[in-house]
């Protein structure tokens, strides 16, 4: 209850394909990875809160490999 939103972001599969199908194009941009920004003033936080509510099977569970966040102290 005292979590902020500060970004919503969404991701389109390339194929267009219906939840649970995939094809190489999916495939090859899941794996490239993607890139979200936050507007320039957006107030500092401490901590980010990740809410996956949809992914490309369906489901809800994300896998993070690599997370870069800057900003200043």
């Amino acid at each position: 209850s005292k979590w902020t939103k500060i970004l919503t972001c969404e991701v389109v599969k390339p194929s267009g394909l219906p939840l649970g199908q995939e094809n190489n194009a999916d495939a090859a941009a899941g794996a490239a990875g993607f890139t979200f920004d936050f507007d320039e003033d957006t107030p500092p936080y401490r901590y980010l809160r990740i809410k996956c509510l949809q992914n490309w099977i369906g489901s809800y569970f994300i896998v993070i490999q690599n997370m870069n966040v800057w900003g200043t102290n």
